[in-house]
C-alpha cells in the first residue's frame, strides 16, 4: 500500500514526516482549499477519505505564492478556468508540476492548458484576491475529450520533480525543429525537459529540495545548461 511508499506530505509553509508507524512535523491536518506535495519513494495509488469540496469554492489567494487545489471532477481549460482574473492583472503566473502558465505582457504562455482534477497548483499573485474556478458545464465533455497530457521527458531522459522548480522561458531557438526536445542540465544531471511545439516554450528547471532524489539539482545561484536534441523518435 502506500503506507509503503509515502515519506512526506507538505503544503506551503509545513511538512509531516513519515516513519513507519509515526507521522512527524508541523502539518497535522489537511485543508481541502490547500494543494499538497506528496514526496513517494516509488510509485503507488493514492485514496483520500473525506466530504467532496463545493466546486465554487471561493479561494483566498494571498500576495505571493499559494498552493492551493483543484475542485472539480473534470479537465477544465485554463483560460476559461481563471474566469475574470484572467486579465485582471492581479494572478500573473500558475506553476502545476513541470507544467506553467505565465502572463507575458497581457499574453498567457506556457505549457499548462488545463486544470486537471486530483492536483494542486502555485498561484502567484501581485494582491490578494478571492478566486473561484469557472467551468462551462456544456464544456466539459468537449474539453476532455480535446485534453492532451503534456509530456514531461523522452524515453531514457529520466529527472525527478522537485518541489522547488523554476521556468526558463524561451522566444526564439535558432533551428530548432517541431518535436525536438530541449534539455535542461546542471553540470551533468538533468534537471529538466521540454518538447518543443512552436512558439515561446518553457522549459522546467528543478531544484535541490533537502531530499535525496534532487542531489545535485540547481540550487540558488545555479545557471542551467539548456541543449536542444532530435529525441522525438525515442518519445
Amino acid at each position: 500500500g502506500i503506507e509503503d511508499n509515502v515519506l512526506a506530505v507538505a503544503n506551503g509553509y509545513s511538512a509531516a514526516l513519515y516513519d513507519y508507524p509515526n507521522w512527524t512535523g508541523g502539518l497535522t491536518d489537511l485543508n481541502q482549499e490547500e494543494g499538497y506535495w506528496i514526496v513517494m519513494n516509488s510509485s503507488s495509488e493514492l485514496s483520500v477519505l473525506g466530504t467532496p469540496i463545493d466546486p465554487e469554492t471561493a479561494y483566498n489567494v494571498d500576495a505571493g505564492a499559494n498552493l492551493i487545489g483543484y475542485p472539480l471532477n473534470e479537465n477544465t481549460l485554463f483560460t476559461d478556468a481563471l474566469g475574470s482574473e484572467l486579465d485582471a492583472g492581479s494572478i500573473y503566473a500558475v506553476f502545476g508540476e513541470g507544467i506553467s502558465a505565465f502572463n507575458y505582457n497581457g499574453l498567457w504562455i506556457g505549457s499548462l492548458q488545463y486544470f486537471t482534477p486530483n492536483s494542486g497548483y502555485w498561484f502567484l499573485s501581485n494582491n490578494a484576491v478571492d478566486f473561484s474556478y469557472q467551468s462551462d458545464d456544456g464544456l466539459l465533455g468537449r474539453q476532455d475529450s480535446e485534453y492532451i497530457e503534456v509530456p514531461k521527458d523522452p524515453n531514457g531522459y529520466d529527472y525527478y520533480q522537485s518541489k522547488r522548480q523554476s521556468f526558463y522561458y524561451v522566444e526564439n531557438i535558432e533551428d530548432i525543429q517541431i518535436n525536438d526536445w530541449v534539455l535542461a542540465y546542471n553540470g551533468d544531471i538533468l534537471v529538466g525537459a521540454r518538447q518543443y511545439v512552436g512558439g515561446i516554450i518553457d522549459i522546467p528547471v528543478m531544484g535541490y529540495d533537502d531530499s535525496d532524489f534532487t542531489a545535485g539539482y540547481c540550487e540558488n545561484g545555479d545557471v542551467p545548461d539548456l541543449n536542444y536534441s532530435d529525441l522525438q523518435l525515442e518519445c
